[in-house]
């Protein structure tokens, strides 16, 4: 048996510039360090002198890339090669890291997660690659093909036997802040499997599943699969199990009822995707309700509101509870009526989305006879179950 300490060896290059030697830093996890230089332009050293232009309004130059060496590739070096590419934003626009290449992975890796990591120059903290949280680049190796790992959202990979390229669907770090990435090979962890009906991360009840995913997130930008729904008891003040319509939540504050939020009518808010009565029933539109949600709460519509209840909720410690738009909470009204959920708390009344008619009414769904219609948004009687996507 090796010892382990030999395979979690990490290697820092100089400027090929100023010295040829290497030094050597124990890790402990095994990874390997490709420092890149301070300056205008980056430089990689390798024993191929290989120079690599990140930050400069000129092409990427890759040379053959640098020899990076992981624990599954034994004595095998990787080829990893980070590229640039200028995001044309408002007012300007910037070059930023937004994939990185690697081949030469040998069969030994089958199996295995990649997981990749940018820093800057003097912090240990990973650099956010692909939206403001994600510093976690993770690809599985299946049998020499190449995929998203586990609770990576916002990157594509491509490839083919030994060798993939990621890509970053909005990239974020700047190639100017970027002096080290990392690649750390390990154990896959394959993705938890839900069954419907089961229970979900949050402490909910799983009640949608789609295969191929849909889009999600605050910003409508990743993927899930997963829909649950909060327990029975989530908030006595936003749902009892009273069938009398009593106590719920309003749409909105008597301030806000009578205006728009913006791109939750229609297809506002810069996104293509409808969000109006025509879509009530679609799955075209699930996972909408968390952007809406968020929309919601922010024009003024605070915890004592449908949407601004649902958000509120903390189930499992997690804070991407919503209110459901339409379809997901048509969805959930399909569960109900197949599982027969009674002892889940639901009652056969009327029970707020957060998809919105127009600047006055707001849609609801009896959840017992599965009607759907619009009121005004001030009515407070409605009550409110909260979801997450995952």
């Amino acid at each position: 048996m090796r010892n382990s300490q030999d395979d979690y060896r990490s290697y820092y290059h100089d400027d090929p510039v100023d010295s040829e030697e290497k030094s050597y830093k124990k890790f402990s996890s095994f990874l390997t360090l490709l420092s890149l230089a301070v300056g205008g332009t980056f430089f990689v050293q390798t024993t191929l002198a290989a120079n690599i232009n990140l930050n400069s309004g000129t092409r990427v130059e890759f040379g053959q890339g640098f020899s990076a060496t992981t624990a599954c590739s034994g004595s095998t070096s990787l080829t990893v090669t980070p590229i640039s590419a200028f995001s044309n934003e408002s007012g300007g626009g910037s070059f930023k890291l937004s994939s990185i290449s690697v081949s030469g992975v040998p069969s030994d890796c089958y199996g295995s997660d990649f997981t990749i990591n940018a820093f800057g120059d003097s912090d240990n903290t990973p650099l956010a690659l692909f939206n403001s949280t994600s510093t976690n680049a993770i690809v599985y190796n299946n049998a020499g093909t190449f995929e998203s790992g586990m609770g990576t959202t916002g990157m594509s990979v491509s490839g083919s036997s030994g060798s993939f390229t990621a890509t970053f669907t909005n990239p974020v770090s700047l190639s100017s802040s970027v002096y080290k990435i990392t690649i750390q090979s390990g154990v896959h962890k394959a993705p938890i499997v839900y069954d419907i009906g089961t229970t979900g991360p949050g402490g909910g009840t799983v009640y949608y599943y789609s295969a191929a995913g849909f889009t999600c997130g605050p910003a409508y930008n990743a993927t899930c699969n997963y829909l649950e729904f909060a327990p029975r008891g989530w908030n006595a003040n936003a749902e009892t199990d009273s069938t009398s319509q009593g106590s719920g939540r309003a749409w909105a504050t008597s301030g806000n009822a009578s205006l728009d939020v913006d791109g939750v009518t229609g297809s506002g808010g810069g996104i293509a995707v409808a969000n109006d009565s025509v879509n009530n029933t679609s799955t075209s539109t699930v996972g909408l309700g968390y952007r809406n949600s968020i929309a919601i709460v922010n024009q003024g519509n605070g915890a004592t509101t449908a949407a601004g209840t649902a958000r509120a909720y903390t189930g499992g410690s997690l804070t991407d509870w919503y209110l459901p738009n339409t379809a997901e909470l048509s969805l959930l009204y399909n569960w109900k009526a197949t599982y027969g959920t009674g002892s889940e708390g639901f009652v056969a009344r009327r029970y707020w989305t957060s998809s919105e008619k127009d600047s006055a009414f707001a849609y609801w769904q009896d959840l017992g006879s599965g009607l759907i219609g619009d009121y005004f948004k001030n009515d407070s009687g409605y009550k409110v179950r909260a979801i997450r996507a995952f």
